[in-house]
């Protein structure tokens, strides 16, 4: 049975917790979904027990700093794993084409020359295009553009091995003009900055985000089976999983999920 890691569940200047990373465990491999902002990923990955060994592909939504920032450590440590013999394999990440060509450029100015030497080669990107589908990890993965307001972002659809589907919708609110592919999806993870009646105080639709409320709408109208929530802000993360899923529950009969970082989800 295949197993979601949440790394990382916070909002772009979350300092509670780390920022958005989740980690698709799959057989004995690994399959990133964004990578958070920092060099935290490197603890956050010790804190899961997962070998970086193990992990061959990342996906980048989009180009926000706490999607993206984390790949940087990402390729400094699998490089320094490829000088020591211990990695085999390439690592590979999937993005559209100005974010490849933007983590690229990131890696170029700030890893050594010895670890670049990997790039196109041990550690690769991967540019994807609206629909296109690849299989990785044995598992059929379908990518398609989200509409995004603010920079364009991707997100997928995963098929996992017991033909059930995981949609990972970015951090920007469902757009109607996916509803066809994500329909009926068995795990929904969407965005939710914040609690229905914080929406002002956090200016969640003024940063294109949905509060808990608005992406229980999201999941009814999808049809979803189960709901992730993630992506919020962390003022008060003693609470958070109890608030986020007492509101949840008001609005959305389906399984509710409200992952603290290092949580895992059995798919």
């Amino acid at each position: 049975m295949d197993k979601l890691i949440a790394l990382g569940t916070g909002y772009a200047v979350a300092v509670n917790c780390y920022t958005t990373c989740f980690a698709l465990n799959c057989d004995d491999d690994y399959f990133l979904l964004d990578t958070g902002g920092g060099n935290g990923i490197l603890k956050r990955l010790a804190q899961a027990e997962i070998d970086p060994a193990r992990l061959h592909h990342v996906f980048i939504s989009h180009r926000h700093t706490d999607h993206v920032l984390g790949a940087l450590w990402l390729m400094r440590l699998i490089g320094h794993q490829l000088d020591c013999g211990q990695y085999d394999g390439q690592l590979t990440f999937y993005a559209h084409a100005a974010v490849c060509q933007g983590l690229e450029a990131m890696g170029r100015f700030v890893l050594p020359e010895k670890h670049l030497a990997y790039f196109h080669q041990r550690i690769v990107f991967m540019p994807i295009e609206d629909g296109q589908q690849h299989t990785i990890l044995k598992r059929k993965v379908q990518f398609f553009d989200t509409a995004a307001q603010k920079t364009q972002q991707f997100g997928l659809k995963i098929t996992l091995d017991n033909d059930k589907t995981l949609v990972y919708l970015g951090d920007e609110p469902f757009n109607e003009r996916n509803y066809a592919l994500v329909h009926n999806a068995d795990y929904l993870l969407h965005e939710a900055f914040c609690r229905h009646d914080e929406a002002e105080k956090y200016r969640a639709a003024r940063k294109a985000h949905s509060t808990v409320k608005e992406a229980c709408d999201n999941a009814r109208l999808l049809n979803a089976k189960a709901l992730i929530l993630f992506h919020t802000e962390d003022h008060d993360l003693t609470h958070r999983k109890k608030n986020y899923t007492d509101e949840a529950h008001r609005f959305f009969d389906g399984q509710v999920f409200v992952p603290d970082d290092l949580d895992c989800i059995w798919l």
